[in-house]
């Protein structure tokens, strides 16, 4: 139904994050809602019956963006956890990162596939708070993202 050539004005839409609940998704559909940013949210249909075969173990939602605005959504939910830091929504001293070495908190930076954008962001902060100058710089966290990527195709 995204398809280009169906709708010529409306742009392919991307998976941009995946979640296991629509409860889990809210903030971030709510930011996109609040940003008037185009989007869609997929709860595909379960091939097996939780009653018959259990409950699968991959995500459930699937939230949808013009790939064009995938830095505009990153940087608006950085901006958001960021805010929620400085007004005390997300107290730092009593995050479970918090008591990690620095080489663990870039572990999270070089592992995007492994967690959540949430999470990237606050080991982002805390390696800041502790002077190291990658956390900083954009750069080098997108050639951590890229090692991974050449480690993960890797036979």
């Amino acid at each position: 139904m995204n398809d280009e050539n169906a709708n010529p004005g409306i742009p392919k839409l991307e998976v941009y994050d995946q979640f296991y609940t629509t409860a889990d998704a809210e903030h971030l559909i709510s930011l996109l809602q609040s940003n008037n940013i185009l989007h869609e949210v997929e709860v595909p249909k379960q091939i097996m019956d939780t009653v018959m075969g259990g409950d699968g173990h991959g995500p459930k939602v699937f939230v949808k963006l013009p790939l064009a605005d995938f830095e505009l959504v990153n940087q608006l939910r950085e901006d958001s956890i960021l805010l929620n830091i400085q007004e005390g929504k997300v107290v730092i001293k009593y995050h479970y990162l918090h008591d990690n070495t620095n080489e663990e908190l870039l572990e999270v930076l070089r592992k995007p596939d492994v967690w959540s954008f949430g999470t990237r962001v606050i080991a982002r902060h805390l390696l800041g708070l502790r002077g190291v100058a990658v956390a900083l710089d954009p750069q080098q966290i997108k050639a951590f993202q890229e090692e991974r990527i050449q480690e993960i195709r890797k036979p």
